[in-house]
């Protein structure tokens, strides 16, 4: 997007943040102008989350400045935030979900004469800001049987209803496919275009370059610079996120050996799957990409037991045996870490600890009485091992950044070892330093002879990883690819059903 940047409408100075003993923020600095999407990018722990839910009222600063429309605000609530202007739409959609569409972007701001609410006149003003959205959401369908992009879409009305000034969006095209991306962007240009001030939080830096007007990178807490995205190169914002140079690292080496350790053969589910037969070898990384509803994630949850099979088998190690369920996949040492890691992959108000030591108890306890002592090594060591960065091993998991949350879903699988970890999108909402952390720690699985079953929706991602890559299109298998035959062009031609 070229700049159309206007009037200053907010303005960050100095801002500090810190939780116990961690530092947050420690010198943050945002200028945003009316009429442009300006984004914020770096590391998990950098401090962007902590910057969005001061701004959104959630949590107060320790000290620093912020003014809107050159009024200097200090929220305390999210309401405070909100008659002030200010929107933020989190990854995960904030709408309730027993509630209509209509109900959901009207709440705070219904229509009422003597007390009455005024349903006809609300409808029609839901209506008519979803049309200006180029969205036709039925608006007595209720928020729970909404889709990702529509929920998002929803939100933003309820945030031009609440006649919002200020956009904050937190990754949002995390779970979104390519088109929805588009669609999207287009609806964020015309707000930009009728002044709206967006903030773009996102780990994806191509995305982020093409869709803002100016990006500000954070580390540790600190404002490191702002540029104009017009001209900026992925490399120098990765460089500007770690603090040093970097590219991409993907394992180069195959590690795959010859015993197989999982056998899928004519698998078939109620949620889409059908036909899917493969093997996958120790040491191997399998890919496996398509599109979204293409069945990547039903077919990890498939494996591990948490869906049930309705044709075909899943043996491993050669045992006909079937898994069935996760309680017997984790005794046979097969590992998950699931796309949604925030509902499926943590106990979102237990420890690091706690969370990281959940899987495999006969570890460190016998006749039902736990070893504490031992518990506490195992953890520690693997956090070690993984760079978790967290106050204590006690700290709550919920208030680790996204990087260090999926640390610890890995880490559970490690402590004491798995000989099969299906990894379902484990980079998304993980920043660029983190990503280099579970590449390297794939590759150093895989050299120990651990087969690895990679689920992913970015394609340079699979195609620098994988040994083999398995192209779903519609519950099937379209193909099965060697690396000397993988591109990126040839993988999404037959995810969308053309040949290669």
């Amino acid at each position: 997007m070229s700049s159309s940047v206007d009037r200053e409408l907010l303005a960050v100075e100095s801002l500090t943040k810190s939780y116990g003993g961690v530092r947050a923020l420690r010198s943050a600095d945002l200028h945003v102008c009316a009429g442009e999407v300006h984004a914020v990018v770096g590391e998990n722990g950098a401090g962007k989350s902590t910057l969005v839910r001061i701004l959104a009222g959630a949590t107060t600063k320790d000290s620093g400045v912020i003014r809107l429309n050159e009024v200097p605000v200090d929220f305390q609530s999210r309401a405070e935030s909100m008659r002030s202007g200010i929107s933020v739409i989190f990854q995960h959609a904030n709408l309730v979900p027993q509630l209509t569409v209509a109900e959901n972007v009207t709440l705070g701001v219904e229509q009422s004469r003597l007390g009455v609410l005024r349903d006809s006149a609300q409808r029609r003003a839901v209506r008519d800001v979803l049309a200006s959205l180029g969205s036709s959401i039925e608006l007595n369908r209720v928020a729970a049987s909404l889709r990702s992009a529509e929920r998002q879409l929803v939100e933003i009305a309820r945030a031009l209803l609440h006649e919002s000034r200020l956009l904050i969006l937190d990754e949002p095209t995390a779970s979104l496919g390519p088109d929805e991306v588009i669609h999207l962007h287009q609806v964020l240009a015309e707000l930009r275009a009728a002044g709206l001030a967006i903030i773009y939080i996102s780990h994806r830096i191509e995305e982020v370059l093409a869709v803002s007007d100016r990006i500000t990178v954070l580390r540790d807490g600190k404002t490191v610079a702002t540029r104009e995205a017009g001209g900026t190169r992925i490399e120098e914002v990765v460089s500007l996120m770690i603090g040093r140079d970097s590219d991409q690292v993907f394992q180069t080496t195959s590690h795959a050996r010859s015993d197989v350790v999982l056998e899928v053969h004519d698998l078939a589910t109620d949620t889409g799957l059908h036909g899917i037969t493969f093997t996958l070898r120790a040491g191997e990384v399998l890919g496996v990409y398509g599109l979204l509803g293409s069945g990547r994630t039903e077919l990890a949850r498939a494996i591990f037991g948490a869906d049930p099979i309705t044709r075909g088998n899943v043996h491993l190690h050669g045992s006909k045996k079937p898994l069935g369920t996760p309680r017997r996949a984790v005794r046979s040492g097969i590992g998950l870490v699931p796309e949604e890691r925030a509902l499926d992959g943590l106990f979102p108000q237990l420890s690091v600890l706690d969370n990281m030591s959940s899987a495999r108890p006969w570890l460190y306890s016998r006749f039902g009485l736990v070893n504490d002592g031992a518990r506490f090594r195992l953890v520690a060591a693997m956090a070690r091992r993984l760079g978790v960065k967290a106050a204590s091993l006690e700290q709550v998991v919920s208030a680790l950044s996204g990087g260090n949350q999926q640390k610890v879903v890995l880490g559970r699988w490690l402590i004491g070892g798995s000989k099969l970890i299906i990894l379902d999108d484990p980079t998304v909402g993980v920043d660029v330093g983190a990503k280099q952390e579970i590449y390297r720690l794939i590759s150093e699985l895989t050299t120990d002879g651990t087969a690895i079953l990679l689920m992913s929706s970015e394609l340079s991602e699979v195609v620098g990883l994988s040994d083999r890559v398995l192209v779903l299109n519609e519950g099937s298998i379209a193909a099965t690819l060697a690396r000397r035959e993988m591109s990126e062009e040839s993988i999404l031609r037959l995810a969308h059903g053309l040949s290669a």
